[in-house]
């Protein structure tokens, strides 16, 4: 199990150790290069968010703030090679707020923590 903190409450994603293991590097790399990524959020949606078996992929959101290195974490994203595949929509915080993805897909903020 996978605990992200979402504000006061705590969420538990039930997933597979590989899964789990993959997400994990992922928000590893992130906080590695948080001063070139500039402000950047990570959002689970999906199969994976809403606990739903199987988990065939994973959904991430990933809200960015300003251009400042939204390429060097696109490029980091592109870049790994994963079991499962990886699907990620990246939008900036004006395009989220507009169609509020967030709130219609339920999304589980796991970066930063």
């Amino acid at each position: 199990m996978l605990r992200f903190s979402s504000g006061a409450s705590f969420w538990v994603v039930s997933i597979g150790h590989d899964m789990k293991r993959e997400l994990t590097d992922i928000l590893d790399r992130l906080s590695r290069s948080d001063n070139e990524c500039g402000h950047v959020e990570v959002f689970l949606f999906g199969s994976t968010r809403r606990d739903t078996a199987p988990h065939s992929d994973v959904d991430l959101l990933v809200v960015y703030h300003d251009q400042q290195g939204i390429g060097l974490v696109r490029n980091m994203l592109d870049k790994l090679d994963f079991e499962f595949p990886l699907d990620v929509i990246y939008m900036s915080a004006y395009e989220e707020r507009e169609l509020d993805f967030i709130g219609a897909q339920a999304c589980l903020k796991i970066y930063p923590r």
